[in-house]
């Protein structure tokens, strides 16, 4: 829904090319999610996300021929910081998918979506498309769902 007005199989803008990527980012995070959600019955929160940084790290060392830019101290710091939050949401997510079930989780993946809009809106002053704000409502809606699934509501009783 979001990328379908922009989609130009002729142009050679690269469109296409990340579309296709995107697709096969989301399948290989729905494979480590599983993978994850299976190994969390043997293995602590803590060892699943050593084990994510060490071979994500070993993957990021295998790209050191392509060629590495140099880092000023700040944007260094930055990554680090990066890297300690990112391993903390690890280990949350992990333990997410300890005590519930994939499915009941996905709709909040699609939340993920709004923190890279609200930095483009807040920090590059990028405008949010039409189509965006489309699809907002139906992912928040589907967030919403999932959350209240299989929930009995109560309603107050008038009197």
């Amino acid at each position: 829904m979001l990328i379908l007005p922009s989609l130009n199989l002729e142009s050679s803008t690269g469109n296409v090319t990340g579309y296709v990527l995107g697709v096969l980012s989301a399948l290989l995070t729905t494979g480590a999610l599983l993978t994850v959600r299976r190994i969390s019955r043997t293995e602590t929160a803590g060892a699943i996300a050593f084990y994510f940084i060490l071979v994500s790290a070993l993957a990021g060392l295998a790209t050191l021929p392509m060629g590495w830019a140099p880092l000023s101290r700040e944007a260094l710091g930055l990554l680090v910081l990066s890297g300690l939050f990112g391993g903390a949401a690890h280990i949350c997510m992990t333990l997410a998918l300890r005590y519930a079930e994939a499915s009941r989780l996905a709709p909040f993946e699609y939340v993920a979506l709004l923190w890279p809009i609200l930095a483009d809106l807040l920090i590059f002053h990028a405008p949010i498309s039409s189509g965006f704000l489309f699809a907002l409502p139906l992912m928040l809606a589907g967030a919403g769902l999932a959350a209240f699934e299989g929930r009995q509501i109560r309603w107050p009783l008038r009197r």
